[in-house]
């Protein structure tokens, strides 16, 4: 169906936007790009989350997301680990470092601070796991109330993580995940009132979140993995409004061949692209350029690297079943009802 290319062009647009924010792009740019990467992300997980497969049956939500995103976290985890220590032992110029930090960092689950500093982008798995989980449970119990009390609802368990967050990050983002609630909500909507097929590209809707996008971003900073919201309605306004204009950018680039295959293609990489980006392409890079070449490497050769690369990686994976299903959570057969029934039965 349509709204499936266009969420598919979005999450194209995403990665691409996140792979260019992890490179020394200029400031202003990126402030603007962290209002909405993230909610962008959520957003599309809950228009692709499956609420008549889950909310019937918890059990394949557990089991189906332990092997699309934990088992790629731990795998790539445990390989980044190890290329990130090879790579601090092989820079003659390198500083005392804490060889097992990272190993901690990796069960913390938390991009901030350090803990991940061997491959940041792997706290959103986590945290997504955590998300869907939440969402989950929370539809079970709210599920039948009216969207107003529903948006309400996840308004005030957003606003409960974001005073966690002034105080302590929890682990595997969970302060992050109450609320990114919001977002996995208003996805889940857009796909159950069908809002995508309604939006014009060059429509009131489009032109007015745009406005309020700009105006939004303008006074307010924020960047979920570290816990800076800054004004906190703000932020939610920013990431709302900053998700539909680029829904509705997605749907403009629908009607264009070559940007739908290329965005298309980019959103069915994004696991990949999002995993290997920083902590094996750009790690490399960084790496060279801080031995060799000394600062001269431009951050848009960064952007190449963390798109190529990690695109490069993903032909040979899906070729050996056992990589894809490690590191691209693929090949696992999809659990259902009737699976886990015959499971019981033998």
């Amino acid at each position: 169906m349509k709204r499936f290319i266009e969420i598919d062009i979005a999450r194209g647009i995403t990665i691409f936007l996140v792979v260019m924010g992890h490179t020394a792009i200029p400031i202003w740019l990126n402030n603007i790009l962290r209002d909405f990467r993230m909610p962008l992300f959520f957003l599309v997980s809950g228009y692709l989350f499956s609420s008549q497969k889950y909310l019937n049956d918890t059990r394949l939500l557990w089991i189906n997301k332990f092997y699309a995103l934990l088992v790629p976290y731990f795998t790539v985890g445990i390989l980044s680990y190890f290329y990130w220590l090879i790579l601090k032992i092989a820079d003659p110029l390198r500083t005392e470092f804490i060889w097992y930090k990272p190993l901690v960092g990796i069960l913390y689950g938390n991009g901030a601070n350090g803990w991940l500093s061997l491959n940041v982008p792997l706290w959103f798995l986590v945290c997504l796991f955590c998300v869907q989980l939440l969402y989950c449970y929370s539809q079970k119990i709210i599920g039948d109330f009216n969207v107003y009390t529903q948006i309400g609802f996840y308004l005030i368990i957003g606003f409960i993580g974001y005073g966690i967050s002034r105080f302590v990050f929890l682990p595997w983002g969970l302060d992050i995940a109450l609320v990114a609630l919001l977002f996995m909500y208003l996805g889940n909507k857009f796909k159950e009132y069908q809002l995508l097929n309604k939006i014009k590209p060059i429509g009131i809707v489009s032109i007015l979140s745009l406005i309020i996008f700009g105006i939004a971003t303008y006074i307010n900073d924020a960047d979920m993995n570290n816990r800076i919201y800054n004004n906190f309605f703000i932020f939610y306004t920013a990431g709302i409004s900053g998700s539909i204009a680029t829904l509705s950018f997605a749907k403009l680039l629908s009607k264009m061949k070559l940007p739908t295959k290329f965005f298309t293609f980019l959103g069915r990489e994004s696991l990949i692209i999002l995993i290997f980006h920083v902590g094996f392409a750009i790690a490399t890079l960084k790496f060279i350029d801080k031995l060799y070449v000394v600062g001269t490497i431009h951050w848009s050769i960064y952007f190449a690297f963390g798109l190529i690369i990690p695109i490069s990686l993903s032909f040979f994976i899906k070729k050996i079943p056992i990589l894809n299903r490690l590191l691209n959570g693929k090949g696992k057969p999809v659990v259902t009802e009737n699976t886990i029934s015959q499971l019981k039965v033998s």
